[in-house]
């Protein structure tokens, strides 16, 4: 992970205005319009605090689906994703909402997987 890139959100959206900074822990919200700007924001800054994901990016243009399964690929050469990483989709197509933060869950419960000592542990956590 980038030195300091907890620091920031990267809210992925070409029509919705993203949050202010004060409404996600005062972090630092990057806005990408595509993928390509979402892959930008990532290589140039590593992993974000967390991540919105939109699904319909405007016509002709890859989905949000697409930049998940980016991320991921990204992350297998590079390995810039924690544990902790917080995503979330606000499109209003809730089926592709649910696909892509299945599918970046799925990926990190591979990439951290839970035994059972280490479950109990974080649920007896205040």
């Amino acid at each position: 992970m980038t030195e300091g890139a907890s620091d920031w959100v990267l809210y992925l959206d070409d029509e919705r205005t993203p949050p202010k900074s004060s409404a996600v822990y005062g972090k630092e919200v990057v806005h990408a319009k595509n993928v390509r700007e979402f892959a930008d924001a990532i290589r140039a800054r590593g992993e974000p605090f967390m991540i919105f994901f939109d699904w319909y990016l405007g016509s002709g243009e890859p989905d949000g689906i697409e930049a998940a399964k980016w991320l991921i690929a990204y992350d297998r050469e590079h390995d810039i994703l924690t544990e902790g990483l917080m995503y979330d989709s606000q499109s209003s197509d809730k089926t592709k909402a649910r696909e892509i933060v299945r599918l970046i869950g799925h990926y990190l419960e591979e990439k951290f997987p839970w035994d059972e000592n280490r479950v109990r542990t974080r649920r007896l956590r205040p």
